[in-house]
């Protein structure tokens, strides 16, 4: 699949103020009512989409993301390549996710969507490590 570029994405979804963004990524971040893999694919999501940086943010959102799911013992020790499942799908079908967050009138779709989207990346990345260790 064609790599996506960390520089922005041109997603159709205004940049925010940075201050807004870090404070709704730390207010996901801190939320322990919701699952793990859920936290990762909105703080990827606020951070990619947000564009609060100017450039680098997909990178920023994917690394945060990592993060979270290592921070919570999701994927404590990293060994999901989630991130590579994620850039084989392709620029296209990255930012057309991306840009379902931004429609106007339909926000809670473009959540719904954006995360499963998400999770199905998670679950492919899964599986394929599993195929790689031969559990």
């Amino acid at each position: 699949g064609e790599v996506v570029s960390d520089d922005a994405l041109n997603c159709g979804i205004d940049s925010a103020p940075a201050a807004e963004v870090i404070a709704s990524v730390m207010n996901v971040v801190g939320r322990s009512d919701i699952e793990a893999m859920t936290r990762a694919a909105a703080v990827h999501a606020l951070l990619a989409a947000g564009q609060p940086f100017g450039q680098d943010n997909a990178l920023l959102g994917r690394t945060a993301a990592t993060a979270v799911l290592v921070a919570t013992a999701a994927d404590a020790d990293a060994l999901v390549p989630w991130q590579s499942q994620l850039l084989s799908q392709g620029r296209p079908d990255y930012v057309a996710e991306l840009r379902a967050l931004a429609v106007a009138g339909e926000p809670v779709a473009g959540w719904i969507r954006w995360l499963m989207w998400h999770a199905t990346v998670l679950q492919r990345a899964a599986d394929m490590a599993v195929d790689l260790v031969g559990a």
